[in-house]
């Protein structure tokens, strides 16, 4: 399977974009999940395994 990153980042926005386009109560929930969120360090160790092999592309979809 091929990805054309260009591609997708050219139909993503930055964080900050997509946060100050949210309405309220939306807006006011995203942010403090945001800065709630803590990476799981089990699952990131696991992931690390395939950077030297893959592109890894991670994203939100709300």
């Amino acid at each position: 399977m091929n990805i054309d990153l260009t591609e997708t980042r050219k139909k993503t926005v930055p964080i900050s974009q997509y946060i100050d386009s949210l309405k309220q109560p939306f807006k006011e929930e995203f942010v403090a999940r945001k800065h709630s969120y803590i990476l799981n360090q089990y699952a990131i160790a696991g992931i690390k395994k395939f950077a030297d092999k893959y592109l890894i592309v991670a994203f939100s979809a709300e």
